[in-house]
């Protein structure tokens, strides 16, 4: 389940460069169709493009739409948090492994619980 996900994320985040392969490969299968119909230059076979101008505009086009979500990732990443959030959010403890119980019904305090007992207002 971890290795498919993992494979899903990797998919996800090479979908621009895996985009821009697959119209570089679309374009060398196909180069006599681009050169004979998509190609802006196929009136003038002197200035040999082969479709090269159509490639062009294809990249910039992939570029384009690469350019966009990464300033879309970049606006939806923006997360401000009040600073009083942050220590109830993040609260850090060490990870103490639990002593193994007597049967004992005592619990040691935590370090917070007697700050708070020994400093609290008069009353």
């Amino acid at each position: 389940m971890r290795t498919t996900v993992a494979a899903i994320l990797f998919l996800l985040l090479m979908a621009p460069a895996l985009m821009k392969i697959g119209i570089l490969t679309w374009y060398e299968a196909n180069i006599d169709y681009v050169s004979r119909t998509l190609c802006e230059n196929r009136d003038r076979p002197m200035m040999h493009c082969n479709g090269k101008c159509f490639l062009k505009k294809q990249l910039e086009k992939a570029d384009g739409l690469d350019a966009q979500g990464k300033a879309r990732l970049a606006e939806i990443s923006k997360i401000e948090l009040p600073a009083f959030l942050l220590p109830a959010i993040f609260q850090l403890r060490p990870v103490i492994p639990e002593k193994e119980s007597f049967g004992f019904a005592y619990q040691e305090p935590s370090p917070e619980e007697v700050i708070l007992r020994i400093f609290h207002p008069p009353g």
